[in-house]
C-alpha cells in the first residue's frame, strides 16, 4: 500500500510544472468559502494519503478523513458542482481539474516541508468533524487570506505559504 501511495504521489508530482505554469482563476468575496472546502479537503486528502498513524492516537489519519467524507459528502458533491460552473465561467485556460492538480501539489509540497503537516490535519479534522454540514464552507475559510492558489479578485498578493491553520491553533489552546 505504501509502495501505491509513494508511486500516486510521485505521478502527482511530475504534473506540477505544466499545472502550475497557468495562472487560477480569480474568486468573487461569495465563492472563496466554496475555494477553500476545495481546498481543505484536497488537503485532508493529501494527508490520508501521506501521513498515516499520528503518534499517541490509534487510528489513521485515512480513517478520520473518511468520515470526513461520508459526513460531508453531500456538500462535497455540491461544492464541486460550483466550483466546475466558477471555472467553465471563469477559469479561461485553466479548469476545475487543472485547480485541483494545483491544490494537491501544494499540499505535498506542504507535507514534505512542514513537520507539523499531519499533527495540524489531524487537528483540523477532528475540529471539521465537529461542525455541521451547513458550516462546513465557513469553517474551511476561516482565518485564510487570499494567495495564488485562492485569489481575490481585484487583488494581487503574493503566495503565502499554507499557514498553520486556525482551526488547528484553537484546537490546541483547549
Amino acid at each position: 500500500m505504501r509502495k501505491f501511495l509513494s508511486v500516486s504521489a510521485t505521478v502527482l508530482l511530475l504534473g506540477i510544472g505544466q499545472a502550475q505554469a497557468s495562472t487560477v482563476a480569480c474568486f468573487q468575496a461569495a465563492d472563496v468559502k466554496e475555494a477553500q472546502l476545495r481546498r481543505m479537503q484536497q488537503e485532508f486528502t493529501v494527508a490520508a494519503l501521506s501521513c498515516g498513524v499520528v503518534k499517541a492516537q490509534r487510528d489513521a489519519i485515512a480513517d478520520r478523513y473518511n468520515r470526513f467524507v461520508d459526513r460531508f459528502s453531500d456538500v462535497l458533491r455540491a461544492n464541486a458542482q460550483i466550483l466546475q460552473v466558477h471555472f467553465a465561467q471563469h477559469g479561461g485556460t485553466n479548469s476545475f481539474d487543472s485547480w485541483m492538480t494545483k491544490l494537491a501539489n501544494a499540499a505535498s509540497e506542504d507535507v514534505a516541508t512542514n513537520p507539523d503537516y499531519c499533527r495540524n490535519a489531524w487537528l483540523n479534522l477532528d475540529a471539521a468533524l465537529l461542525i455541521t454540514p451547513d458550516n462546513i464552507a465557513a469553517f474551511a475559510a476561516n482565518g485564510h487570506v487570499p494567495d495564488d492558489l485562492v485569489p481575490l479578485c481585484g487583488l494581487h498578493r503574493p503566495r503565502a505559504k499554507t499557514v498553520t491553520s486556525a482551526h488547528a491553533q484553537a484546537s490546541n489552546k483547549d
